[in-house]
């Protein structure tokens, strides 16, 4: 795709050459190579010498990197930096007016001091796969840290969103979470952007402070339910 990078150095006499671009071999397998065109001769009788470098493994390992920076290392969720980010992407798009909602797992400090933190952790493990089997295409799941998550539903109405959430409640008060033999319920806040709410990072501060309010909410209304704001 785009210009030849020999073509532009036979024409130019001029060095060329693109950092990252793909290859299929013959078996089918695709590998990621870097390119440095060099010219050489007059121009009526120009020549190149044309030198590829396989950077797969060098793009590979940046790959995995930039997941990682992004990815909440237990869970495999969205870290808390990541999660706000694409919260402030949302709000940024002026044809979006994105829910969020703040999900906190019922007496989770009782589930490790009965059962221990490696209990717990596999709690935490099996509440994020439940959960993301009821995202949508867009929707994204991070952790805020402990046992208190945020998902992000764009463009989604406030009634929309709580009757998510609400499934998402019932969902996991009825499965059962294999280290404990019994489900673990959950509580919810919901909250939608503000019409002609302040621009980020205000919006996005007062957002999320709205959605951890209906969440406690929640939560001092006897848990294991839903409270939109």
């Amino acid at each position: 795709a785009g210009l030849c990078p020999t073509l532009n150095a036979l024409e130019t006499g001029e060095r060329h050459g693109t950092d990252r671009d793909s290859m299929v071999g013959r078996n089918g397998q695709q590998w990621v190579f870097s390119t440095r065109v060099t010219p050489f001769g007059p121009a009526e009788n120009r020549k190149a010498v044309v030198a590829f470098a396989d950077v797969s493994t060098h793009v590979a390992l940046q790959q995995e990197l930039a997941v990682q920076a992004q990815t909440d290392v237990l869970t495999g969720t969205l870290n808390r930096r990541s999660i706000v980010q694409n919260l402030q992407a949302a709000l940024d798009d002026p044809t979006q007016t994105p829910c969020v909602l703040a999900l906190d797992i019922d007496f989770f400090k009782k589930v490790n001091d009965t059962h221990g933190h490696q209990t717990g952790d596999q709690v935490l493990i099996h509440f994020c796969r439940t959960i993301e089997t009821m995202l949508r295409k867009g929707d994204l799941l991070g952790r805020m840290g402990g046992e208190e998550f945020l998902v992000l539903m764009p463009d989604t109405g406030l009634a929309s969103a709580t009757e998510w959430a609400e499934r998402m409640r019932a969902l996991c008060a009825c499965t059962t979470v294999p280290p404990l033999s019994a489900p673990v319920t959950i509580s919810l806040g919901v909250a939608e952007l503000e019409p002609g709410a302040a621009s980020p990072p205000e919006a996005i501060h007062r957002l999320v402070e709205r959605v951890d309010a209906a969440l406690y909410r929640a939560k001092r209304s006897g848990r294991n339910r839903v409270v939109a704001d």
